[in-house]
């Protein structure tokens, strides 16, 4: 039906991800293998988006922005997001160990999703037509993934997604930050997996209970909370920036007008 493809302003869920350590295979390896290991990853990858439903809108690089929504859209589209990303952890941590070995550098795949009204349809020149999508949260996913590797985690969502999928799936809160340049305001957190599968993730609550004590300023049971969290995971960088946050604000306690919100990692 080409009249799915005219331009509307419709809800989606935009996906961005980007291999961590990419640039520098490319840089270093021979361009055949860089090409090879690209379409064997962005292949798997397209794959997993569309048995969920979604559509790829393009490869950047080493890059893929897909969407859920668009041409067709269903009552699940956030929930199948969530399920398509995933599922290309899943794949890309089979497969990294290999990749791994050939590239001689550990790779990490980082994604960030915003569900969100955009304007999706055939956009373009007399040259070239895309079937493409624009609005704020093609720009909101887009930093969500630049900022997942900073905070460490995988898939980094914002709060209208997380309000569309947390009945169905398991998230985390990681922080308040002010992004873009309105300055808006917005909850991030990280997706962990679906809600069938919450026992295997028992320290979310405890991590939950912390952060929560941590925004309502209760500094020194946020961390002792996140103290003991450390131990069970020593590698979790959203855990490390806590104990680091809570230890200052018991140090040089901060204005009782603050709310709480970064425009950095700080």
């Amino acid at each position: 039906d080409l009249a799915l493809m005219q331009p509307a302003r419709r809800e989606l869920t935009v996906f961005f991800s980007d291999i961590e350590g990419f640039t520098a295979v490319a840089n270093q390896q021979e361009p055949r293998v860089v090409a090879e290991l690209l379409r064997a990853y962005l292949s798997e990858m397209t794959d997993v988006v569309l048995d969920q439903g979604g559509h790829v809108d393009k490869y950047l690089g080493d890059g893929l922005m897909a969407f859920w929504g668009a041409p067709v859209s269903n009552p699940d589209d956030a929930e199948a997001a969530c399920e398509a990303a995933l599922r290309m952890h899943a794949h890309f941590e089979k497969r990294a160990v290999a990749w791994e070995k050939r590239v001689g550098r550990k790779l990490i795949l980082r994604a960030g999703m915003e569900t969100g009204d955009a304007v999706v349809g055939e956009m373009g020149t007399t040259h070239r037509v895309n079937y493409t999508v624009m609005g704020e949260p093609v720009a909101t996913a887009f930093r969500l993934e630049a900022l997942a590797k900073r905070y460490g985690v995988r898939t980094l969502c914002g709060e209208t997604l997380f309000e569309e999928a947390k009945d169905t799936y398991l998230f985390r809160s990681v922080d308040v930050a002010r992004l873009g340049r309105s300055g808006e305001v917005i909850k991030l957190y990280e997706l962990l997996a679906p809600l069938e599968r919450a026992d295997d993730f028992a320290w979310a609550l405890p991590h939950e209970l912390a952060w929560s004590a941590w925004r309502e300023r209760r500094f020194q049971e946020a961390l002792s909370g996140f103290q003991e969290l450390q131990k069970r995971r020593p590698d979790d960088a959203v855990v490390a920036l806590y104990v680091k946050r809570c230890e200052r604000a018991l140090q040089q306690p901060p204005p009782d007008d603050w709310e709480g919100v970064f425009n950095d990692l700080e």
